[in-house]
């Protein structure tokens, strides 16, 4: 499955926000240190807080700030990342908003807090299908139980609406994003919508969404590899001595032969298989602060206590598979819509990513059985009427992120030669924070190939 259709009929119409021919002056209030200022802006589906770090010397626009997550605190990270950004807000201010993810996540009503069992890894279409009619069950409560409109309208491209109503209501006619992980979809979204709004957009950490194509990562098959040759050197990793590539591919295929039967007392039963493994695999290799832990969980799996990785599955599920929690990623349309697609990227992932490839298919799984046709499936950039854009990414999201940005005429990107996820909001490194002002300064991208290290 490189591309899919989507096929069901739309229950609900996803609610959208018209961009206002004349904006009203914005009310700013201080909220805080470093200047900040608070501000709400008027949606269909609520209100959304707005948070503005004003510039500090000639001021020469606005750049807008997309979290990830989905659901990030976008305004408690402008508040957290003041000095970060001072660089930039020599001539820029710097806002950050509530977005629709987040209004989902507060406001949903109860019945869209139902946490399914942990989902498994279907062997036969029967098998699918039953897991997603429970999935559909639970989106269908949901939906009844709606008043707010975010069940429908969560989505990036929703997003992207406010976001550009925010643009207006700053009384700018083109504004400056940088959006981070999840937030690039949501950045992408307003590309898409709004090219002709767009001075300059940097991305950090994202994935492509032009295709379906986002659950083929290569870069966490090259941190198994990285974290073996630490485990190699470093005497503390529960490992140490063995032959890190065979114990975790042994472990996957134990669980593929024998299903896990694990509990916990907060979060409920399941059975792991190796899709469950790979998935939780792949987020802890990601950052090196996680292999001693990652290591320590997996020797005790091939002991047979699957305690910790159980206890991580469990808790995973119950945060995520929750309604309220997938109402942007569903419609973004990122989910299974049929067995065909399923078992189709099922294979291609099994043959060409071995060791965590399959752990994709759990979020995939998690919107079989959605009711709605996506509001924001993936599709591709008007790319002849976009600006340069600037990209960033770290050892494990540069690919994807470079995937998109290539796309665009005289973009680049920027890669740290290092472990972790997104660089600039977060402040991990001076290189990429100094390619970042540059770019909304100029409008100019580094050279191809430019990278960062640790400690730059």
């Amino acid at each position: 499955m490189r591309r899919t259709t989507a096929v069901l009929a739309a229950l609900l119409v996803t609610m959208t926000l018209p961009t206002p021919a004349h904006a009203a002056p914005m009310n700013w209030q201080p909220c805080g240190d470093e200047g900040l200022l608070c501000a709400s802006l008027p949606v269909p589906v609520g209100e959304l807080r707005l948070a503005r770090l004003p510039a500090l010397d000639e001021r020469r626009g606005t750049v807008l700030y997309a979290p990830g997550g989905p659901g990030k605190d976008g305004i408690q990270q402008l508040r957290d990342a003041t000095a970060t950004l001072a660089p930039l807000r020599r001539h820029f201010d710097v806002v950050a908003f509530d977005t629709r993810y987040a209004l989902a996540m507060r406001n949903l009503p109860d019945a869209c807090s139902d946490t399914p069992p942990l989902l498994v890894e279907p062997r036969d279409r029967a098998e699918y299908e039953r897991q997603a009619a429970r999935q559909r069950e639970a989106f269908e409560r949901c939906a009844a139980a709606d008043r707010t409109g975010l069940f429908s309208g969560s989505d990036s491209g929703s997003v992207a609406a406010d976001m550009d109503a925010v643009r207006a209501a700053l009384g700018e006619r083109r504004i400056n994003v940088t959006a981070e992980s999840y937030g690039g979809i949501t950045a992408t979204a307003y590309a898409r919508r709004f090219p002709h709004r767009v001075r300059a957009m940097h991305v950090d950490g994202t994935v492509d969404h032009t295709t379906k194509d986002v659950f083929s990562s290569r870069s966490a098959e090259h941190m198994l590899g990285r974290f073996a040759a630490w485990c190699a050197d470093d005497p503390s990793c529960a490992l140490h001595g063995q032959d890190v590539r065979r114990v975790w591919h042994d472990l996957v295929r134990r669980a593929d032969r024998e299903p896990v039967q694990v509990s916990s007392p907060r979060f409920g039963t399941g059975r792991l298989t190796g899709m469950h493994l790979q998935f939780l695999g792949s987020a802890m290799v990601f950052a090196d602060t996680q292999w001693g832990p990652f290591a320590d969980a997996v020797a005790r799996a091939a002991r047979g206590d699957f305690a910790v990785l159980g206890e991580q599955a469990l808790g995973t599920s119950y945060a995520w598979a929750q309604p309220r929690n997938l109402t942007s990623w569903c419609g973004d349309g990122l989910g299974f819509t049929s067995y065909e697609e399923y078992a189709a990227l099922r294979r291609t992932l099994d043959r060409e990513l071995p060791a965590f490839g399959r752990g994709g298919l759990w979020a995939g799984l998690m919107c079989s059985g959605w009711p709605l046709r996506p509001a924001n499936p993936p599709g591709p950039l008007p790319v002849k009427k976009l600006p340069p854009l600037l990209g960033t990414g770290t050892w494990t999201d540069h690919e994807g992120t470079e995937r998109l940005v290539r796309q665009v005429p005289g973009s680049a990107t920027v890669r740290y030669d290092g472990p972790g996820h997104v660089l600039y909001v977060s402040g991990l490194s001076d290189c990429v924070a100094g390619h970042v002002v540059r770019y909304f300064e100029k409008r100019e991208v580094p050279p191809p190939g430019t990278v960062c290290r640790p400690g730059g």
